[in-house]
């Protein structure tokens, strides 16, 4: 297991065989050192090619407005790449906090780190528009689509043009 420190956090990092990275977080995240914590993340495990990060939060004991920043937009950079981002174990405190602001039908949240890795695995592979699921028309690929609109394939790359009757063309 891998451990970085980041002032006042904490990282423990663990590589799972299916290609998520597991990071325990232990400490906080506010202003001083949420772009020191968005800098590990995208240098140690997105560029090495882990796109499903999935963050073990029993020890994380507060996260400012800067912090939840930082997730959002370590969220971005994993779902460009076709991944994406769990939490389980909240402290009580935070996970109050992302319930109160709605982040909690943002981001994905296990109880536990089977459901979390459920979830995270659910939202890559599972496309829904409306009532219909969806696929890219030139890999197959499930892709997440939310609303009429283009879009781009995160596997292939391809430009997808959904119209307002849901219908899926290049």
């Amino acid at each position: 297991m891998k451990i970085k420190e980041i002032d006042s956090l904490q990282l423990y990092y663990e590589e799972d065989a299916n290609g998520i990275m597991f990071v325990k977080l232990q400490g906080y995240i506010d202003t001083y050192n949420s772009h020191a914590f968005l800098l590990e993340i995208l240098n140690d495990v997105i560029q090495k090619g882990f796109y499903k990060i999935v963050f073990e939060c029993s020890a994380l004991t507060f996260v400012s407005s800067t912090g939840i920043g930082t997730f959002v937009e370590i969220l971005k950079y994993a779902r460009e790449m076709g991944g994406g981002i769990a939490f389980y174990s909240l402290y009580p405190k935070i996970e109050e906090i992302f319930q109160l602001l709605g982040f909690n039908q943002f981001f994905l949240i296990g109880r536990d780190k089977k459901e979390a890795i459920e979830k995270l695995n659910d939202k890559i592979t599972k496309t829904i528009i409306g009532d219909k699921e969806a696929e890219c028309p030139v890999c197959k690929k499930h892709i997440t689509l939310t609303k009429p609109g283009r879009f781009r394939c995160t596997n292939c790359k391809s430009i997808i043009n959904v119209n307002d009757d849901l219908v899926i063309s290049l």
